[in-house]
């Protein structure tokens, strides 16, 4: 995660996290010779932080998680669809997503294949079964990022009582 990512996860951990909840926390990171996990933000005692490299092969598996974070590793996956729709696989019900993406700036080197606009977060979110909670524009940077925060829907469905 670039340097600069650490304050969008942390003002999305401020605004959406609570302490003292029990939550699983996933970080996926790999894409990138400079990735750095952010578990340092995530300290909390009834927190589990678990730094993820989706460069190993089935790191999806068994995996559940409550929350899920990740700083440029979207735009370095050859095929992002098939990484969001892995997301939505680990991500339980109610759960939430933060995800940074450059949409701008060179690319072609280091793994990075793609840009995405703040538009194209939508995409992203149903790509992993997910609503958007807010997609920011994060223009503090040469990236001029775009950070998506989603959350899955509960399951929980009310039964429709079908004639008396």
């Amino acid at each position: 995660m670039h340097e600069s990512s650490f304050a969008v996860i942390e003002d999305f951990r401020d605004r959406y996290l609570k302490a003292g909840d029990k939550l699983k926390i996933v970080d996926l990171f790999g894409l990138s010779r400079g990735d750095k996990p952010c578990g340092h933000l995530f300290q909390e005692d009834s927190w589990e932080y678990k730094a993820v490299s989706v460069k190993k092969d089935g790191w999806d598996k068994k995996l559940k998680a409550d929350v899920v974070i990740s700083g440029q590793t979207v735009e370095r996956s050859e095929r992002f669809w098939d990484l969001m729709e892995k997301v939505g696989k680990v991500i339980n019900d109610g759960g939430y997503l933060c995800i940074i993406v450059a949409s701008s700036g060179a690319y072609g080197h280091d793994g990075d294949h793609y840009r995405l606009n703040p538009d194209s977060m939508s995409i992203l979110a149903g790509m992993a079964g997910m609503d958007i909670v807010e997609c920011i524009p994060d223009r503090s940077t040469t990236w001029w990022n775009a950070v998506l925060i989603a959350k899955k829907p509960d399951s929980k469905v009310t039964p429709e009582v079908i004639g008396d």
